[in-house]
């Protein structure tokens, strides 16, 4: 930790300005002017900052994009979960044909 600047408001508090050991900067408020060793008490039991993985990218939902997720969840899962991915599959289907015949038979 390295202290970069103190001050004091014109209101009585004192502010420290610190730089920490992993590049945060931070500025620390007393009620009086802080001894180094207090300072640097403070300083160092502040929490380490998590870094939080990023976000999941964004996919527009079609068809292919679901099955392709779909088929990546088969080759990376256990059977019973293959099992029950086939019969949505299999269910969504069936579904889709009946759709596609009743499509076809208001167009004619």
């Amino acid at each position: 930790m390295k202290e970069i600047t103190r001050y004091q408001a014109s209101w009585g508090a004192w502010y420290v300005q610190v730089l920490l050991d992993d590049g945060r900067r931070m500025e620390l408020k007393f009620k009086e002017e802080p001894k180094v060793e207090e300072v640097e008490k403070v300083a160092l039991s502040l929490p380490a900052v998590e870094i939080l993985p990023e976000p999941p990218q964004l996919v527009e939902l079609t068809v292919d994009t679901a099955l392709a997720y779909l088929v990546e969840k088969m080759l990376s899962t256990d059977t019973v979960e293959k099992t029950k991915i086939t019969a949505y599959i299999t269910d969504m289907a069936d579904e889709l044909k009946v759709v596609e015949k009743s499509i076809a038979e208001v167009t004619k």
